[in-house]
């Protein structure tokens, strides 16, 4: 799983980052996608619930980060 993260601070400043993580889902299947299209679906669908658990954990660990860079930001105009 890929996240990218987009903030804004209250200053007009972005600040990105892009967090990857461990496949939540993975798996495979015999045969043609097509023909699996509607079991692929609904596997997908039944672990959304584990997808969700997964952002969040990675939210809160980039919170750290996040008010790291936004305390930088403070800091620099604090002093300009």
């Amino acid at each position: 799983m890929t996240v990218a993260r987009h903030a804004v601070a209250a200053s007009g400043t972005r600040l990105v980052r892009s967090i990857d993580s461990e496949p939540v889902v993975s798996g495979t299947r015999p045969g043609w996608c097509a023909t699996s299209h509607r079991a692929i679906t609904e596997e997908v669908a039944s672990r959304t619930a584990d997808m969700q658990a997964h952002l969040e954990v990675l939210a809160q660990e980039d919170e750290t980060m996040l008010r790291a860079e936004l305390d930088r930001i403070h800091g620099l105009q604090r002093a300009g």
